[in-house]
């Protein structure tokens, strides 16, 4: 961290405290305090929209990415659009396709849902981005939509969206998103084709 990051945290009302708890509920400590003053911070914080529940909400992680990474970032609130959008296109999609929200698949006699939450959905979504450096949100998107149309014509919902998104830090949404052309050619999770 450098001050000139720190005065911008401080002039958009954020104050080292503030940074301080998000850290602790990132790494989900819990936040609750007999101090009255930490107790009027991190009600704040909820109202602001930092964190609820308990959890780090998206606004309250890119106040964080903001003091790691170097140089200009879009605006927190920009930024957590963006993925908050891509979430809504996919259930949309899935609804369309499926008239149904959400599809519920059985793997060794459990019954799990194939798309995540919107919070888990952004979260391994953001980790994927990271991580392989991915850029293109409009072709992000068109890659998980199509991996959510091979589903339903196949009627597989397996592997999950979390495990497509990312699973054992091997993604292959990253490789689909790396090999996506305007036609993409399908395949299977085992690489033979469709």
């Amino acid at each position: 961290m450098n001050l000139k990051k720190m005065e911008k945290i401080m002039e958009r009302g954020y104050d080292l405290n503030i940074v301080a708890l998000l850290y602790m509920v990132k790494q989900r400590e819990s936040v609750v305090s007999g101090v009255p003053k930490l107790n009027a911070i991190v009600a704040m914080m909820e109202k602001k929209g930092l964190i609820l529940e308990g959890r780090i909400t998206l606004a309250g992680e890119e106040v964080l990415r903001y003091m790691e990474e170097e140089g200009e970032i879009v605006k927190e609130k920009e930024k957590a659009e963006v993925y908050e959008e891509m979430f809504e296109n996919v259930v949309k999609r899935m609804e369309q396709l499926t008239g149904a929200k959400q599809k519920r698949t059985e793997i060794f006699g459990k019954t799990y849902s194939y798309l995540p939450n919107k919070y888990d959905f952004i979260t391994r979504l953001k980790k994927v981005v990271n991580k392989y450096k991915l850029g293109d949100m409009k072709r992000l998107e068109a890659v998980i939509i199509n991996n959510i149309e091979k589903c339903h014509k196949k009627n597989k919902w397996y592997p999950l969206m979390v495990y497509y998104m990312i699973k054992d830090e091997i993604s292959p949404l990253a490789s689909d998103y790396e090999a996506w052309e305007d036609k993409p050619i399908e395949q299977d999770y085992d690489g033979t084709n469709i």
